[in-house]
């Protein structure tokens, strides 16, 4: 599945879309699943994983879906996905950062450390959504790259498509200065009421709700 944004030759209106692999000369239109984003920095910015999930699941099944033949279109142009380490994605915003005058960089979306921590995501994208691993169509986010990509794979990646992205991000980092302490945990002090320490209070609020939801 990939996203794209067209517009219509006859209205000029810019849209967004999902392409299949399997007839790559339709585009279905997101409006037709309740989406609606003004742009790409939109979508990419508030789309959410169930949505995505929604969308992946209808790519495979196309059956009764509306569709807009790409020949009725004009300045058609993928949004990479489902990686998104570029804030400004696609063909059309880099020309749009060049019309316009704005720099672009280059960021990852990182929900864990290393690629081998991704089954434990699994797991616990599971547990938020009470499913099970073995559920064909459960929400998963394996299709990603959700890692933290060194540096060296950044600037291999997009060091010849994008080279001043990849420089204007350097200069970012450059100007912050965080101290990161490493080898302890890191967890913030939550009041409590009296009498009570953080396990006990916690204890306390797990066992209610236990009650409640079994």
């Amino acid at each position: 599945m990939k996203f794209y944004t067209f517009k219509m030759k006859t209205t000029g209106k810019e849209e967004l879309a999902i392409g299949c692999a399997c007839n790559e000369d339709r585009l279905y239109p997101l409006s037709q699943f309740d989406m609606h984003f003004a742009d790409m920095t939109d979508l990419i910015s508030r789309i959410t994983p169930a949505e995505l999930q929604i969308l992946k699941i209808a790519s495979q099944k196309e059956d009764g879906l509306r569709f807009v033949p790409k020949a009725d279109t004009i300045a058609c142009a993928p949004i990479i996905s489902p990686r998104q380490d570029v804030i400004c994605l696609g063909i059309n915003y880099m020309a749009h950062a060049e019309e316009l005058g704005l720099p672009l960089v280059v960021t990852c979306d990182a929900h864990y450390l290393n690629h081998s921590d991704q089954d434990a995501h699994e797991v616990l994208l599971c547990i938020g959504t009470a499913a099970n691993l073995s559920e064909t169509n459960r929400m998963t986010l394996k299709d990603y790259d959700l890692h933290v990509i060194s540096a060296q794979e950044i600037v291999e990646r997009w060091g010849k498509t994008c080279p001043e992205a990849v420089l204007n991000t350097k200069r970012i980092a450059e100007r912050c200065d965080v101290d990161l302490q490493l080898g302890r945990i890191l967890i913030p002090k939550f009041p409590v009421p009296d009498g009570e320490d953080e396990k006990t209070y916690l204890d306390k609020l797990v066992f209610q709700v236990l009650v409640y939801r079994y």
